[in-house]
């Protein structure tokens, strides 16, 4: 619109420049439209505005190459697919835009505005792991992101929270500093452990009980049941545990489990023409010579071999007497953590089975069992997050291996 000491002033010249808009396709077909856009040239020098376009407000915005409702579209793609993913269903469209144009139409539009949510949710996010971190706060009601300050202390926490006051319930990751956080910004705003972290803590208190009960686990295990085992002997009657599972023609047809095995093939060695001498030696002896006499032997009949060599060739093809039986690797300490917290139901039959064992040969482990299952049932079957209103509770007694480290001395706790 013209100012008013501009409006009575006859434009005296007149020139029409051609503009190119994309329009929404029209019958698969992209169009262009041609728009001529008249320039007016006032002629009263004392005018602050020397020349006057021609508006077009409902077709496009001032400098677009795009008419308003194609805008829109974009707009419309792009916050639903951003920029590669919208690309595509953008070009079979015939919307001809690419990636950077829906990016731009993003970052054009205004941000959104809130109000001061009643419950807010904070929360740690990492920009680049292990060097640049942020706190994320989000509304805790409609699970929309709100602010991303930088940092994850407690003074950024603190100036956002005084600068929108009214925030009644905060529900926040354990961490101190937002803690320290609130109570600056917020004081009267009740403070929520949220479930995830809490079972988080705990799965962590559990991983060091179980650690420092690592020798439960070893004698715990059993050795394992030589039939039904296979051997990685050339008799194929002794050696290394290999279970044998018949499934299919070729389990059927295989004589042993080297058969199986991919990329290995049964091979000849040069030591082959000793067998028969070195496996005499051992069953003479009954297995009391050693591997060193051995090489000694064979060394003073004119046959030197290293002594590694053997070994290696010696523990697969040949048998010794009386050899012990093979024992079955230690659950690991993840295992074991594993079969304490996870729900009851979601274990296997043989993950149920298993941590038997093991749970019999340490008392302290599954009285941990118990106190994992009790919390987490209470975590259930609460009506509301638990809330911390009290100071931080005192450090739990016991070593890190005692299930009372798990407990510690009963806080102030409000539902």
């Amino acid at each position: 619109m013209l100012p008013a000491q501009t409006a009575a002033t006859i434009p005296s010249e007149c020139t029409a420049p051609f503009s190119r808009l994309r329009d929404l396709p029209l019958g698969e077909r992209s169009v262009v439209i041609l728009l001529k856009v008249r320039r007016f040239v006032c002629g009263a020098r004392a005018c602050p505005r020397r020349t006057f376009a021609e508006p077009f407000s409902l077709l496009a915005c001032p400098y677009a190459r795009f008419t308003t409702r194609l805008d829109r579209v974009l707009e419309r793609i792009g916050l639903a697919l951003a920029g590669r993913a919208g690309a595509r269903p953008a070009a079979q469209l015939g919307l001809g835009a690419g990636r950077m144009t829906l990016l731009r139409r993003v970052m054009a539009l205004p941000d959104p505005q809130f109000s001061t949510p009643r419950v807010l949710g904070v929360d740690d996010s990492a920009t680049r792991r292990g060097h640049s971190y942020a706190t994320v706060i989000t509304d805790g009601e409609r699970h929309h992101p709100i602010d991303v300050p930088p940092g994850r202390e407690a003074a950024p926490l603190a100036a956002w929270l005084k600068a929108h006051p009214g925030v009644e319930v905060i529900c926040r990751d354990r961490a101190g500093a937002y803690a320290e956080g609130i109570a600056f910004g917020a004081p009267d705003a009740l403070q929520v452990a949220v479930r995830f972290h809490i079972l988080q803590n705990l799965g962590q208190a559990v991983e060091k009980c179980v650690a420092a009960h690592r020798g439960c686990l070893r004698t715990a295990v059993s050795p394992p049941d030589r039939e039904a085992t296979g051997t990685r002997t050339v008799n194929g009657e002794t050696g290394l545990p290999f279970t044998v599972l018949p499934t299919g023609r070729r389990y059927a047809r295989a004589a042993r489990w080297l058969d199986m095995v991919s990329g290995r093939r049964t091979r000849s060695s040069r030591l082959d023409v000793h067998q028969p001498y070195l496996q005499r030696r051992i069953d003479k002896s009954d297995g009391a010579i050693t591997i060193k006499e051995l090489c000694e032997e064979l060394a003073g009949r004119g046959h030197r071999i290293p002594y590694s060599s053997l070994r290696d060739w010696v523990r697969s093809c040949l048998e010794w007497p009386d050899a012990p039986a093979p024992t079955a690797a230690a659950p690991s300490v993840r295992t074991v953590v594993g079969w304490i917290t996870r729900h009851p139901d979601t274990l296997t039959e043989e993950e149920t089975t298993q941590p038997k064992a093991v749970l019999d040969a340490c008392p302290e482990l599954d009285q941990t069992r118990d106190l994992v299952r009790d919390f987490a049932q209470m975590l259930a079957r609460a009506p509301v997050p638990i809330c911390r209103t009290g100071p931080a509770p005192p450090a739990p007694h016991g070593s890190p291996g005692s299930p009372d480290s798990l407990t510690g001395s009963p806080p102030t706790w409000k539902p």
